[in-house]
């Protein structure tokens, strides 16, 4: 499997199961970026460089729109530095695999890639801003809308099948099955035709019972 194309190029087709496991991909790079960010603030706190303060260390998906948002970086702390130092390091590399696969994916289903903005951006910014909508009734609505957007979404990538035939994006990325081949007389059949006068005999019966062996009495 070309590796290349598969996590970071944006033509073709990928099916469900080449999906799950990059999103496995994607979850075993934050757990690495975690440890290694961890590792880096323990270092640095023997240092003396961190305060001895606990920090937060969060580098979910959702810090994509953490990073986009200027407020993020408005006087951080020395120990909100560990936070978004770990942002940087995972989530650039999270969010091109995803939206890579996600297209993909995308076009397995026969739909374009821009669909990625009401199953991803529409739910995340409205996610991330909701601190700031303030609480009324339009934002509820908001928020069930961006719910369901997501849902849907989910259910498209995750768990429906691709196009089984070549669309707009591409030939299907199943591999094909061949049948069974069939025995060569049967394939000769299939060819020639069936004559069921050369298939089947029958023998007329005779309208009186055969000749049983009897005594000649004038012998």
């Amino acid at each position: 499997m070309d590796w290349n194309w598969y996590l970071f190029g944006f033509h073709g087709r990928i099916n469900r199961a080449k999906y799950w496991l990059a999103t496995a991909v994607c979850v075993g790079w934050m757990i690495f970026s975690l440890w290694m960010v961890v590792l880096a603030a323990g270092l640095l706190g023997a240092a003396g460089l961190l305060p001895d303060k606990p920090y937060s260390i969060d580098i979910g998906v959702e810090k994509i729109f953490a990073l986009l948002d200027p407020a993020t970086y408005h006087s951080p702390s020395r120990s909100d530095l560990v936070g978004i130092a770990g942002s940087l390091i995972s989530v650039p590399l999270v969010l091109w695999i995803y939206l890579a696969t996600s297209i993909k994916r995308l076009h397995d289903r026969d739909r374009s890639g821009w669909w990625m903005v009401p199953f991803m951006l529409l739910p995340g910014l409205v996610g991330h801003f909701s601190g700031r909508l303030g609480d009324h009734d339009g934002y509820g609505l908001i928020a069930l809308a961006a719910g369901l957007l997501y849902l849907w979404g989910a259910i498209e990538m995750y768990l429906l099948k691709g196009s089984p035939r070549t669309n707009g994006f591409g030939p299907s990325p199943l591999p094909k099955t061949q049948s069974r081949p069939r025995a060569e007389h049967t394939s000769w059949r299939g060819r020639s035709g069936w004559n069921q006068d050369n298939e089947i005999e029958f023998v007329p019966t005779k309208g009186s019972p055969s000749q049983l062996p009897h005594v000649n009495r004038k012998a």
